[in-house]
């Protein structure tokens, strides 16, 4: 008797359970976006991709490993991906770059992330998903053997992530609905459909920006060191997709980067785009400025044109 009663007991505590944590996840998730700013927030279309309170935090690298908001499917069916870090991102996500794609009806997708990452994480989402661009556009500054922390949480929790993460993309619809004014830190959006920043909270307040200024000249010992060191790892990323094109380039930004570029085009099958553009300026030193993007990424573009039809995407 006393067995049955126990096993009751503890059938009742599982379904109460079972019932409150849903319900306590969301409360959770609700709290932490709270501490966001939500301005130009529509989950048709966006997502939070990242939330300057800590509260929040980063999202954007738990949406590319699930797959979440068609990403996977973006990511097989593009006809042209650009990856990178956050300097690539900001480069492409201006007003300028979709209508030039939807002028040749050809799908694009930027799959950059912030947080200084490193080759492994991307390469381990292309080969989740079976990305297959017909031209795959990598940023060289991207050459670094680093995981970010929200990269290794993502990869390192493959159940309790998910869950998280299902609870923390619903949250912003609900708190939008409760509170739509409400203020916080800056949220940086993404796009469901292009996988573009959108910059609109997070105006720089030097508008203006500083001049991008070319530091020395690198030798040719470092720069063949360099290229020795990140082969392996540039081929392991183009390995991860199932690309006809590969492009190297380099969003400019002190630094000889453009040899860089230059130097691992002779030991992979890739074109180089390095397009010359007087004038541009950074507003961090690091990230172009909005009017720098337009012109740098338009000149990009336009000689992109050209390959465009050679490797199938239009």
């Amino acid at each position: 008797m006393k067995t049955h009663s126990h096993q009751r007991y503890l059938a009742v505590l599982f379904i109460a359970f079972a019932a409150a944590w849903p319900s306590f996840a969301m409360v959770q998730a609700i709290h932490n976006v709270s501490f966001c700013s939500l301005n130009g927030y529509d989950a048709r279309t966006n997502y939070v991709a990242f939330c300057g309170d800590l509260h929040y935090g980063d999202f954007e690298h738990q949406v590319f490993y699930d797959g979440s908001f068609d990403t996977s499917q973006r990511l097989r069916e593009s006809d042209v991906l650009f990856i990178g870090n956050s300097q690539i991102q900001a480069a492409f996500s201006r007003s300028n770059v979709a209508p030039f794609f939807e002028q040749r009806s050809a799908r694009f997708f930027m799959a950059g992330f912030g947080y200084v990452e490193g080759w492994r994480f991307p390469a381990a989402v292309m080969r989740r998903h079976r990305a297959g661009p017909k031209i795959l556009v990598l940023n060289v500054s991207y050459w670094i053997d680093w995981t970010s922390e929200p990269a290794r949480y993502t990869v390192d929790h493959p159940i309790s992530g998910p869950i998280g993460a299902f609870f923390k993309g619903l949250a912003p619809s609900v708190y939008a609905w409760l509170c739509a004014t409400c203020g916080g830190s800056p949220s940086l959006l993404r796009s469901k459909g292009t996988g573009q920043w959108d910059w609109r909270n997070f105006d720089p307040v030097k508008l203006d920006g500083d001049p991008v200024e070319a530091t020395r000249l690198a030798s040719d010992e470092e720069i063949q060191a360099w290229a020795d060191h990140v082969l392996p790892w540039a081929k392991e990323l183009i390995a991860s997709t199932s690309a006809r094109c590969v492009i190297l380039t380099q969003v400019p930004s002190p630094g000889p980067q453009e040899v860089y570029a230059q130097k691992l085009a002779q030991y992979v099958d890739a074109h180089v785009i390095l397009p010359k553009v007087e004038g541009l300026r950074t507003w961090d030193g690091s990230h172009l400025t909005a009017a720098s993007s337009v012109a740098w990424s338009g000149a990009f573009l336009r000689e992109l044109d050209a390959l465009g039809p050679r490797c199938g995407a239009w």
